[in-house]
């Protein structure tokens, strides 16, 4: 199912927070032999919206009224929410093993699991499942 936020997302002020670049990532990896992904489940679906939101992000269907409680794809600053939530997850890993999103670098030899490890216990502080 596909709802249309437009009406919305025009009455939303824009979240100027800076989104990465794919092709900075990808220059960011260059001399890397490994790069380990991290993938989120559900990225946005796990960031949950006030209750005061439910309301704006409701829609009707044939099975009746629904609204959505967490982010939404589609949602105008949806994108610049999950990218402070993920840096905020790996600031301390920031430019170091972490490049945007969740990549995680090695510059040679076998995956550093320690690094690796750490990475992943960033998430348990926070409600995210990766």
């Amino acid at each position: 199912m596909c709802i249309d936020f437009r009406d919305l997302n025009k009455a939303c002020p824009k979240d100027y927070y800076p989104l990465p670049r794919i092709d900075q990532l990808v220059d960011s990896t260059s001399g890397c032999e490994i790069l380990s992904m991290i993938d989120a489940s559900q990225g946005y679906h796990q960031i949950m919206l006030a209750p005061e939101g439910h309301k704006r992000v409701s829609f009707i269907t044939s099975g009746g009224m629904f609204c959505y409680v967490a982010i939404s794809f589609g949602l105008k600053n949806a994108g610049a929410t999950y990218q402070r939530l993920v840096e905020k997850i790996f600031r301390p890993q920031l430019g170091r093993s972490v490049c945007g999103r969740y990549a995680r670098k090695n510059q040679r030899g076998p995956p550093s699991c320690g690094r690796l490890r750490r990475n992943l216990r960033s998430t348990k502080e926070v409600p995210v499942k990766a």
